[in-house]
């Protein structure tokens, strides 16, 4: 469907993009005109990803991979500059509501690992 989609013009950040519903939810929304933030540990794969994303989308540049560990802030922070710049915002600056979730108001899974909520509508 490309940039004329349902979600064209919109930015997605998918964390654990590199596999299963991560990496499927990131070529669906691209694939109906989103931009994606990928996010997940192995680099290497996320690339192979964005290659799909940018089939999915019909275009180069659809996707921005951001590897790195999503409970780590200086990651986080990597994500959200990530989806500004796909989405043209010039000087840092965000159209739409960012929802912050700071570290310590995270869910933890049983194991005790960090699972991330992180929301952002950029433009």
């Amino acid at each position: 469907m490309s940039a004329s989609g349902a979600l064209a013009g919109r930015v997605a950040i998918v964390t654990g993009a590199s596999a299963g519903i991560g990496r499927a939810c990131a070529i669906d929304v691209a694939r109906h005109g989103a931009r994606v933030v990928l996010n997940a540990r192995r680099e290497a794969v996320l690339r192979e990803v964005a290659r799909e994303v940018d089939t999915a989308a019909g275009r180069e540049g659809a996707a921005l991979v951001v590897a790195g560990d999503c409970a780590d802030d200086a990651v986080i922070a990597r994500l959200l500059d990530g989806a500004k710049s796909l989405a043209g915002v010039a000087g840092g600056g965000v159209a739409g509501g960012v929802e912050n979730v700071s570290m310590s108001d995270r869910p933890s899974s049983p194991a005790g690992a960090a699972s991330p909520q992180i929301s952002a509508s950029v433009g």
